[in-house]
């Protein structure tokens, strides 16, 4: 799958080639180079360790493990560099494989106390963080980050309008995602994609894991209809 950019891209400063395509294997440095420069304290509280270069090893070795799904994973590609990722959560888990060949793949690369920790931040991320709601007809954005020298450029629509597409291609008729509500950037922007907010998640830990990274947000979950054609029933409402 490669789709060209939508007609309003517009940016000075992505010259070249710009499109959306799956993401590879080859991309699994970049693409964790973006989410760890976005979402710092949530890897953290996963992963055990708050340095950026090792959050965006393990978070490649996971990757390139196999052990996220490489098929829920898009990318912008802008000018032969990969500019920003988003993971699409399609009704499945997005992870695969057990917890004891992920040990055995990172044990490698990070040493034994390291490989525990992710492991066990894993499965208290897993296990206790309810945020992904699983419907058939929903399509879930699970994340979406951007290159920091490349935010407002566009091209966190570009990913938004890949996931239409891709809800489109899987017969979904809604969209989901969560986003901080300190985050006014990202929250324009999805208000301004036809997202509305569905609830309010008060403050809580990113995981049950009592790690002095974790840290607690109030968090906003909002929806989006698509392929208004099909026949759906929606179990959630918008707030007032």
């Amino acid at each position: 799958m490669s789709r060209k950019p939508s007609s309003d891209f517009n940016s000075g400063e992505t010259e070249g080639n710009t499109f959306v395509r799956n993401a590879t294997m080859a991309d699994a440095v970049a693409i964790s180079e973006i989410f760890v420069e976005a979402f710092p304290g949530l890897l953290a509280s996963c992963f055990g360790t708050s340095n950026p270069e090792r959050l965006t090893m393990i978070l490649a070795a996971t990757i390139e493990g196999g052990f996220l799904r490489l098929d829920t994973l898009a990318v912008v590609e802008v000018a032969g560099k990969v500019a920003g990722a988003a993971i699409f959560q399609d009704g499945k888990p997005i992870t695969s494989g057990s917890m004891g060949g992920y040990y055995r793949a990172l044990r490698p690369r990070t040493g034994s106390m390291q490989a525990m920790l992710c492991v066990l931040g894993g499965l208290s991320y897993t296990a206790f963080d309810a945020r992904s709601p699983f419907y058939s007809h929903l399509l879930y954005l699970e994340a979406i980050a951007v290159r920091e020298e490349l935010r407002g450029a566009g091209i966190g629509r570009l990913l938004l309008s890949e996931a239409e597409n891709r809800a489109a291609d899987l017969g979904k008729t809604h969209i989901g995602l969560h986003v901080i509500r300190r985050r006014a950037r990202a929250r324009q922007l999805y208000i301004n994609s036809g997202y509305q907010r569905i609830r309010r998640i008060p403050a809580q830990p990113y995981t049950t894991w009592p790690s002095r990274w974790g840290g607690s947000r109030i968090t906003w979950y909002m929806e989006k209809p698509v392929n208004v054609g099909l026949d759906y029933t929606t179990p959630q409402k918008p707030e007032a």
